[in-house]
């Protein structure tokens, strides 16, 4: 169910093509693939679209990504989900607080990613595709002795093309 005119709500079907992505490596079950064949690229999107951030998050399935996290990326009806967050130690010394930068709408809705190669698809099996973030390049030109967390944030969105690649 999605926020509706006026605060009612609204029952809103989507595809089921969403993921929590988070440091650990894991397998994520995505989505639905059935054209079997040889593909050219793999096109994705980092964020939500705008209906799914409108989805009232404790009505979503259960295990769902849209779901209530223990991450707490729900920032509630006026702002939305958290499309990434990132927790930064700039120091080693463990008086240290992090900083946690927020990427959510308005400074960040979404970013279309396509990657190239050679990706084979066999009808009745799975397609099992690698998604790989490069930190180094996520913060390629980023000054973090800065301070200047909007800055941060303008670098790595922009970076965000660059930071992800899709194997299989």
């Amino acid at each position: 169910k999605t926020w509706g005119p006026g605060g009612d709500t609204t029952q809103t079907t989507f595809t089921d093509d969403f993921l929590l992505i988070r440091r650990t490596v894991v397998e994520y079950p995505i989505g639905t693939f059935r054209p079997s064949g040889a593909f050219d690229a793999v096109h994705f999107q980092v964020g939500l679209p705008d209906a799914a951030q409108q989805v009232i998050p404790a009505l979503a399935p259960t295990g769902h990504p849209l779901r209530p996290q223990s991450e707490g990326l729900w920032l509630g009806r006026d702002t939305g989900f958290v499309a990434l967050k990132l927790v930064l130690t700039r120091d080693t010394f463990s008086s240290t607080a992090p900083d946690t930068l927020l990427f959510h709408q308005p400074d960040f809705t979404t970013v279309q990613l396509q990657q190239t190669g050679v990706f084979t698809h066999e009808s009745g099996y799975d397609f099992k595709i690698n998604l790989t973030t490069d930190f180094r390049e996520m913060f390629r030109n980023v000054d973090l002795s800065s301070g200047d967390i909007s800055a941060w944030k303008t670098r790595i969105v922009a970076n965000l093309p660059q930071v992800f690649r899709v194997t299989q």
